[in-house]
């Protein structure tokens, strides 16, 4: 690169191999470090090459690791410009949303914007049991009682497996004031895993 800093390919290459390296190490300070230093490459990437999909595909991926969603989805929504059928930019672009969606509310407390990046993942994600779920959470919290409860039985059906998704439903059914089907879910996932209450904690 240092030779050849008007590469595009190079500059997306060396931007890539950055982020795989990186992006899970144990050191923050040193990952946010290489992972901005994966930005600056891949922007320059795509100044150099104003149509590179990929580059702006790994751009939204590093700023997705600093958990910095709304650049990583802008970086998404342009690689999907270009190209639409991207099926690895859709994919991500859900993922930011959902894990967006989840920072917002349980980091930031702002649960307008998490039930907004929330919708938005749906949209991408319609059967994936997070985004299911933690739409109930954000439902219920808003006192959207009905809301929560579709939610989470759209989740148990996604994963029927899951104590916990039986016991989130009939917690929301209680919250709306339906006693026995709430018991009736919260015995099912007892039978799945005797152990939920402990672990759901109320």
């Amino acid at each position: 690169i240092k030779i050849s800093k008007n590469s595009a390919k190079l500059r997306n290459a060396v931007g890539g191999e950055l982020i795989a390296q990186y992006y899970d190490v144990a050191d923050p300070a040193l990952k946010e470090s290489k992972l901005r230093e994966a930005v600056g490459h891949l922007q320059e990437a795509v100044h150099i090459h104003p149509t590179y999909k990929n580059a702006y595909l790994l751009m939204g991926n590093a700023h997705f690791y600093l958990n910095e969603f709304e650049p990583a989805i802008q970086a998404y929504q342009r690689a999907l410009q270009l190209d639409p059928g991207y099926a690895e930019a859709t994919r991500n672009l859900g993922l930011a949303y959902r894990d967006g969606g989840k920072f917002y509310g349980e980091q930031q407390g702002n649960l307008a914007k998490a039930l907004q990046y929330l919708n938005q993942a749906l949209q991408y994600m319609p059967n994936d049991y997070e985004t299911l779920r933690l739409l109930g959470v954000a439902n219920g919290m808003g006192g959207n009682q009905q809301q929560a409860i579709e939610f989470f039985r759209r989740a148990a059906e996604a994963n029927p497996e899951s104590a916990d998704a039986w016991y989130n439903l009939g917690t929301a059914h209680l919250a709306a004031g339906n006693a026995e089907q709430g018991q009736a879910f919260r015995q099912k996932a007892i039978q799945i895993d005797p152990q939920v209450v402990q672990r759901m904690g109320n």
